[in-house]
């Protein structure tokens, strides 16, 4: 149950000594919460496997164990092979959320096209009933506001179609200006919800930047999430 040797590597790993290490308890370095991994091994042949979270290092280690044994099968010791893995979790992790992401534009397109299509159909009955209406009733007021509304979020519908929709880069003239009433405009809601103002100032002497209209939606779009993130108690963005 004692450490009789250790190579430079797994010194390296745990920042310790070789004179620290040797004569120590393997789980002592490895993690202090668990027994000893050794202890578990099956078996004459037996080797086992896990992952261990070193909380000292804050590092995820892969932990494979091996059984050494004598002529006569009985235990000569264990061989431990430690392997930080660390990055190697963190990059699967990255990956799901990305495959997340990529679902759930997907089902967001879906809804988008599903939305806009009947809100334009409400938006033209709108303005033939308000042909027959009186310019100054308040029928055609009404029929005006439902116009309006509906032809607002049937933008919105096309703004999120565009900012979802995975396509090569495509460089053209944008005005930041319309991009960031845009893009507000989208996380609208979400700005609401969190007690949060959002105030844009544009200069109107600011010229259109020559980039991908996409990309940059999606930079001003991420902005604008870590600002609500950090403001947890809501407040103002400009």
């Amino acid at each position: 149950g004692r450490i009789t040797q250790a190579n430079d590597a797994v010194l390296r790993l745990f920042g310790r000594a070789s004179a620290e290490v040797i004569g120590d308890t393997c789980h002592s370095i490895l993690d202090e919460n668990r027994g000893c991994p050794h202890l578990q091994t099956p078996g004459d042949e037996g080797v086992s496997e896990c992952e261990i979270l070193n909380r000292v290092r804050d590092r995820l280690l892969n932990l494979r164990v091996s059984r050494v044994a004598d002529p006569g099968s009985s235990a000569m010791g264990f061989v431990h092979v430690i392997r930080d893995i660390t990055r190697e979790r963190v990059i699967e992790r990255h990956l799901v959320q990305s495959e997340r992401m990529s679902l759930a534009g997907q089902m967001v397109s879906a809804v988008a096209h599903e939305v806009a299509a009947p809100l334009s159909v409400v938006a033209n009955i709108a303005e033939m009933l308000r042909l027959d209406a009186e310019p100054d009733s308040p029928l055609f007021a009404d029929l005006g506001k439902i116009i309006t509304q509906a032809r607002r979020v049937a933008e919105m519908m096309r703004s999120l179609l565009d900012f979802v929709r995975q396509a090569p880069a495509q460089y053209v003239s944008v005005d930041l200006g319309h991009l960031a009433r845009e893009t507000v405009e989208l996380i609208g809601y979400e700005l609401r919800r969190a007690s949060i103002e959002a105030q844009i100032e544009i200069d109107p002497a600011a010229p259109p930047v020559w980039g991908d209209r996409g990309q940059l939606q999606q930079v001003l779009f991420n902005l604008l999430t870590n600002a609500m993130q950090a403001l947890k108690a809501g407040g103002r963005i400009a």
